[in-house]
């Protein structure tokens, strides 16, 4: 048996007057991905991913491969390897070698695959920093320092 359930008309709110998204940035989680790579329009050159969400993609990519309001074909590899493939994206803002997209009607399919592969992320992102958290307070303790005056430089993990 299968529910329907529409979390949000279920979890919806109301703003205040004034209050809204912010202009200029997503309305979806962004996060920053290890090991993911785009490739352009079936192109055989990968491009290094800066930040990816359910709502658009953030890549390091040369200034004439891309302007704005270009729409493009764009394939996610995860580790060298085709994760998703045909992804239609419009170039929404363009920076020095920097090109945001947004993505454009994609299927079900490539939906879910994309929500999937986001919310990995999140999931690894949230564990590393649980672990991130454990190391500094076990390096407090045994320092002996308790509270804001014990600082640890960041580690990060390899995913």
């Amino acid at each position: 048996m299968s529910i329907d359930f529409d979390f949000v008309d279920t979890v919806s709110f109301h703003m205040g007057k004034g209050e809204g998204p912010p202009v200029g940035l997503r309305k979806s989680f962004r996060t920053i991905p290890a090991g993911l790579r785009v490739r352009l329009d079936g192109e055989e050159t990968t491009y290094k991913v800066n930040d990816i969400s359910a709502g658009g993609i953030s890549m390091n990519v040369p200034a004439d491969r891309c302007v704005k309001d270009q729409d493009l074909a764009l394939d996610l590899l995860v580790v060298d390897k085709l994760y998703l493939h045909g992804l239609s994206a419009r170039v929404v803002r363009r920076f020095a070698e920097e090109c945001a997209c947004a993505f454009q009607e994609l299927s079900r399919a490539q939906e879910l695959k994309l929500d999937k592969l986001v919310l990995e992320m999140q999931k690894r992102f949230i564990l590393q920093r649980k672990q991130e958290r454990e190391e500094e307070e076990k390096h407090c303790l045994e320092e002996g320092v308790e509270g804001a005056s014990c600082e640890l430089p960041t580690i990060r993990l390899q995913l």
